[in-house]
């Protein structure tokens, strides 16, 4: 059901965004692919770090891939997580211990 996924989100403070985009380029040799607003998108040859402007707490954020959204969010509803928020492929939950996630929803034909 739930799949790990080569995707990273790193959240820094806005003042930070341009810094850490440069840390990870040169640590990773990471090229950037997009950039928008609050998010700069950095790819590598098998994974993708997106960083992104901290609306909270600095943090990292792993991502996992589901073919059915309507079934992961059953599953998660069911247990002692939440989910906190949507995003344009997905949503976000948070576990019990404080943990937040990414669940990517895979179109339809992957």
């Amino acid at each position: 059901m739930f799949r790990r996924s080569s995707h990273i989100a790193v959240s820094v403070p806005s003042e930070k965004v341009s810094e850490a985009v440069n840390h990870y380029i040169k640590l990773f040799g990471l090229k950037e692919k997009s950039r928008s607003e609050d998010s700069v998108e950095l790819v590598g040859i098998d994974f993708t770090i997106w960083v992104d402007v901290a609306k909270e707490t600095p943090q990292v954020l792993q991502e996992f891939s589901v073919r059915d959204g309507s079934e992961a969010r059953a599953i998660i509803e069911s247990t002692q997580s939440e989910i906190t928020g949507e995003s344009p492929c997905g949503f976000y939950v948070r576990d019990p211990y404080g943990l937040q996630f990414h669940v990517l929803v895979e179109p339809e034909g992957i």
